[in-house]
C-alpha cells in the first residue's frame, strides 16, 4: 500500500509540472504576439511646440538618470541632422540598443530640442516600445514640410545665426553678451500678435514670435558665444524667458518683456535685464509673481539671488546699447554717453552729448516730460531724434549734423518717436500723435550704406554627412553674409565580404565619404565544406596525432590519437638515403642497428656512428650481409667508430669504390668476400692502433692483391 501511494505521488506531480509548463509557454506566446506598441510621445515641454518646462520635484535638481544618456542625445542630433537619409515623410531612429524607458525617452527628446533650438522642424514623434518592459525600440519623428524645403529653411537658420555671432566681439564680458543679444534681438524681431511663432527659427527668419522664441533664440545666441545659459518657463504666467551665468551668479533675462508690444520700433527695455529671482517675483517691479518657476538644467529659484543689477542705471534706457572700437554708447533720455565694459558691467567713461528736445502735444502747447531721442550706432556714427529731425554725428559728438526733416504733411499727423536702423542700412522712422500708440512706420528713402561684398570664401566644405558654408564680407562696413550649402548625396559604391567557414559575409552598397550601408543583404556562414586529414606520425617515444583539418580556415575539427611504434628486432628501417634493420629495440639510447644499404646508388657513402628512428637514437653497430653490393656508383665509404662487424659480401661488386675508411677500433668480424670485386687498387684505412689487427681480420675477404690496408 506505502509503494502504491508514493508512485500515485510522484505521477500526479509530474502531470502538474507539465501543465505548468504548458500554461507558461503559452502565456509567454500570447504576450509575443502583441508585445509592441506604438503611441506618440509627450511633447509637453517642447518650448518650439508652444509648450512649456516641466516642473521637478521639488529638491529634484536632476530631470532623470540615463547611463548613455549622452550617446542617445548624439543619436538623436545625427538623425535629425541628416534630413538627406529621410525617407516617407517621416525620420525613423533605431533605439532599441539603449535600453531607455518610455518616461525617460519622452523627456530626453523634449531636453535635447529645448536646449538645441536649431532642430525647429521636429515638432512631435511617436515611440515604439515593448508592453511587457516599457523599453523603446524604434522613433518616428513625422516632418511638416518636404525635406527639400526643410534643408532651405536650416540653411536660412544657420546663416543668420553665423552672421550674428560674427557682429560679436570675442572681447566681450558675458555680461556684455547678454546686453547684445537683448538689444539685437528686441530691435530685429517683433512680438507675434497671432500667437503662432514659438521657434528660434521664427525669431531668426521670420523676425517675429512669442515669448518661447525669444527666450530659444537668446539661448541659441549665448550658446554660440560660450555663456552660460538657461530656459525659465512658468505654468501660472504661461511664459518663457532665460537664465545667464554673470560671474559665479545666475541671473534672469526677458527679452520678451524688454521688446514692447504693440512694437515701437527701435525702441530695447533693459528693465528686465540681469535680475534677481526676487525682483522677477515682486509685483511692484518684476512682475513674474508665481512659485511655479520651472527650469532646464540645474539650477533653481535660489540660483538667482544675487540683486546686483537689480537697480542698475539701465533699467529706465529704453534704446538700445552700441559698441564702437572697445567703447559702448548709449541713450540714457539725457544725454548720450560713452561706456567702459567690463566683466562686472558698464561704467560712464564721459558724456558724449547731451539732448534737449521737447516732444509737444500734437495741436497744442504742453508737452511730454518724456525725452525720445533714441538711438543707433550704425558704421561708427551715432543716430538720435529730436521731434521732427533725425540727427547723425561722430562717436565723440562732433560733426553733428541733420539727416532728415519730417516733412510738412509728416508734421500735420505728428512727431518723431522712434527709428530704427537694420543691420544692412536701412532706416525705418515712425512719427505718431502721442508716443507709444499709432506709430506711422516709414522708411527712409536715403541710403546709409551700400554694401560691396568681396569674394565667397569656403570655409567648410560639404560632406556626405555635413553641409558646408561660405562667407563674404562687405568691403565697407565688414559685415558678413553666409550662405549654407546641403550636404553632399552619398557616394554609394558595391563593397562585398565574402562569407567564411564561420564568419558571416554580406553585400552592400558603401558611401566612400561616411561608410554609410544601404541595400545590406547578409551572407550566411559557408561551414567547413572542404576538410584534409593531417597526420602526425607517432614514434618509438611519441603518440602521434590524425585531424580533420579545413583547408579553408584551417581550424582542426576532430582529432584522433595515434599509438606509440612499437620497436621490434629485425624491423627494417629508412632514414635518408640510408636503409637500416634493428638489432636492438631498446629505445633508451643503448638499441643498436645494421646498416643494410642504399635506397638509391651515390659516390660518397657514410655509415656514422648513430642513426635516429621514430625518435629514438642507435648506435650503428653493423655493415649487413651485402649492404652496397653491387652499387657501382660509390667511390668511397666510412665506416663509423660503434661498427662491429661487417657482413659478408658487404661491398661486393662495388668496382667504383677506391676508398674505405674505417674509424671503428672494435671491428671483431668481416663476412667472406666482403670486399670481392671493389676497385682493384683501393686503399682501406684503417685507425693506426688497429693497422695489424684488421690486416689480418681483413685479409682475404674477396679483394685484389693489390688493395692495401694501411692507416
Amino acid at each position: 500500500m506505502k509503494k502504491m501511494k508514493k508512485e500515485t505521488i510522484w505521477r500526479t506531480l509530474g502531470i502538474f509540472v507539465m501543465l505548468l509548463v504548458s500554461v507558461l509557454w503559452l502565456g509567454t506566446a500570447q504576450v509575443s504576439a502583441a508585445e509592441l506598441k506604438t503611441e506618440n510621445g509627450d511633447t509637453q515641454g517642447v518650448l518650439q511646440n508652444g509648450g512649456l518646462l516641466v516642473r521637478k520635484a521639488k529638491g529634484d535638481v536632476s530631470s532623470y538618470a540615463l547611463a548613455n544618456q549622452s550617446e542617445i542625445e548624439q543619436a538623436l542630433k545625427d538623425a535629425w541632422d541628416n534630413l538627406a537619409d529621410s525617407t516617407g515623410g517621416e525620420i525613423v531612429i533605431d533605439v532599441s540598443r539603449f535600453q531607455a524607458q518610455v518616461s525617460d525617452m519622452n523627456r530626453l527628446i523634449a531636453e535635447v530640442l529645448d536646449r538645441n533650438p536649431r532642430y525647429f522642424y521636429i515638432r512631435s514623434w511617436q515611440n515604439t516600445y515593448y508592453l511587457s518592459s516599457g523599453v523603446v525600440v524604434r522613433i518616428r519623428f513625422p516632418l511638416q514640410e518636404s525635406t527639400a524645403d526643410l534643408q532651405k529653411k536650416m540653411a536660412a537658420y544657420d546663416a543668420e545665426v553665423r552672421s550674428i555671432k560674427d557682429m560679436m566681439d570675442p572681447s566681450w564680458s558675458p555680461l556684455e553678451t547678454a546686453l547684445f543679444v537683448n538689444d539685437y534681438l528686441t530691435q530685429n524681431c517683433r512680438y507675434d500678435q497671432s500667437l503662432t511663432k514659438y521657434s528660434a527659427y521664427d525669431v531668426f527668419v521670420e523676425k517675429t514670435a512669442v515669448c518661447q522664441g525669444y527666450a530659444l533664440a537668446f539661448l541659441e545666441l549665448m550658446n554660440q558665444a560660450g555663456v552660460a545659459c538657461e530656459l525659465v518657463t512658468s505654468d501660472e504666467l504661461n511664459h518663457a524667458w532665460n537664465l545667464v551665468k554673470i560671474g559665479n551668479a545666475w541671473y534672469h533675462v526677458d527679452t520678451t518683456w524688454n521688446d514692447p508690444t504693440p512694437n515701437m520700433i527701435g525702441w530695447s527695455g533693459h528693465d528686465f535685464l540681469l535680475k534677481s529671482t526676487g525682483w522677477f517675483q515682486d509685483d511692484s517691479k518684476g512682475r513674474h509673481n508665481s512659485q511655479d518657476y520651472a527650469y532646464t538644467g540645474n539650477v533653481t529659484d535660489a540660483s538667482a539671488s544675487s540683486q546686483t543689477y537689480d537697480d542698475y542705471f539701465w533699467n529706465d534706457i529704453n534704446a538700445p546699447f552700441g559698441f564702437y572700437k572697445g567703447y559702448w554708447y548709449g541713450n540714457d533720455g539725457r544725454a548720450i554717453t560713452q561706456y567702459k565694459g567690463s566683466p562686472s558691467g558698464l561704467s560712464v567713461f564721459r558724456k558724449v552729448k547731451t539732448i534737449e528736445g521737447t516732444w509737444h502735444v500734437l495741436g497744442g502747447t504742453s508737452f511730454y516730460r518724456g525725452n525720445f531721442s533714441g538711438f543707433a550706432l550704425y558704421l561708427g556714427e551715432i543716430y538720435y531724434l529730436l521731434p521732427t529731425e533725425i540727427h547723425v554725428m561722430n562717436c565723440d559728438g562732433t560733426s553733428d549734423r541733420v539727416l532728415y526733416t519730417l516733412s510738412a504733411s509728416e508734421q500735420a499727423g505728428g512727431y518723431l518717436y522712434a527709428f530704427c536702423i537694420d543691420p544692412d542700412g536701412r532706416l525705418t522712422y515712425g512719427t505718431a500723435s502721442k508716443p507709444y500708440v499709432d506709430i506711422t512706420e516709414r522708411l527712409w528713402p536715403g541710403s546709409l550704406h551700400t554694401h560691396s561684398y568681396g569674394a565667397w570664401a569656403v570655409r567648410q566644405a560639404a560632406t556626405c554627412m555635413t553641409g558646408g558654408s561660405r562667407v563674404r564680407t562687405c568691403r565697407g562696413c565688414g559685415r558678413t553674409e553666409w550662405q549654407m550649402t546641403a550636404r553632399m548625396p552619398h557616394n554609394y559604391q558595391k563593397v562585398q565580404k565574402a562569407a567564411t567557414c564561420t564568419e558571416a559575409g554580406y553585400t552592400a552598397q558603401v558611401c566612400a565619404g561616411c561608410k554609410r550601408e544601404k541595400d545590406r543583404q547578409d551572407i550566411s556562414p559557408r561551414g567547413h565544406v572542404h576538410q584534409t586529414k593531417k597526420r602526425i606520425e607517432p614514434t618509438f617515444k611519441k603518440t602521434g596525432t590524425e585531424s580533420v583539418v579545413c583547408t579553408d580556415c584551417g581550424k582542426v575539427l576532430s582529432t584522433k590519437t595515434l599509438a606509440k611504434k612499437v620497436c621490434k628486432k629485425g624491423q627494417k628501417y629508412q632514414v635518408g638515403n640510408y636503409k637500416y634493420k634493428i638489432i636492438s629495440p631498446k629505445i633508451n639510447g643503448k638499441g643498436t642497428v645494421a646498416f643494410t644499404g642504399l635506397a638509391k646508388n651515390t659516390a660518397k657513402v657514410t655509415v656514422g656512428n648513430t642513426v635516429k628512428i621514430n625518435g629514438a637514437s642507435f648506435k650503428i653497430v653493423q655493415v649487413g650481409d651485402k649492404a652496397l653490393k653491387g652499387k657501382t656508383k660509390v667511390t668511397s665509404v666510412t665506416i663509423g667508430t660503434n661498427v662491429r662487424s661487417i657482413g659478408k659480401e658487404a661491398f661486393s661488386g662495388a668496382k667504383k669504390l677506391k676508398t674505405i675508411t674505417v674509424k671503428s677500433k672494435v671491428i671483431t668480424k668481416v663476412g667472406k668476400n666482403a670486399f670481392k670485386n671493389i676497385y682493384k687498387k683501393a686503399k682501406i684505412k684503417v685507425p693506426k692502433v688497429k693497422l695489424k689487427a684488421y690486416q689480418k681480420l681483413f685479409k682475404k675477404k674477396g679483394q685484389s692483391s693489390k688493395v692495401k690496408i694501411t692507416r
